[in-house]
């Protein structure tokens, strides 16, 4: 849950949305997971094949390493 004394963040955020996910009481599953309501900056929402962890070990970490790599500047392989 968010906590309501977060102040905005006006920098860059990528959020890596898992597509493999389970609907959780409380939480919302759509859109951009309430982030939009704290990042005044860019928000940028990008879909990965796999459940919230698994997103984070292969294959589907490629996806995720292929996007910062390319957020950083370096988009060698």
């Amino acid at each position: 849950r968010y906590d309501p004394h977060i102040k905005a963040y006006p920098g860059r955020v990528i959020l890596f949305r898992a597509l493999d996910r389970k609907e959780v009481e409380g939480w919302r599953i759509e859109g951009s997971f309430g982030w939009d309501e704290v990042v005044t900056g860019s928000l940028e929402v990008i879909d990965v094949r796999g459940e919230h962890i698994g997103i984070l070990q292969p294959p589907f970490v490629d996806t995720v390493a292929a996007h910062v790599r390319a957020a950083l500047g370096d988009e060698k392989d």
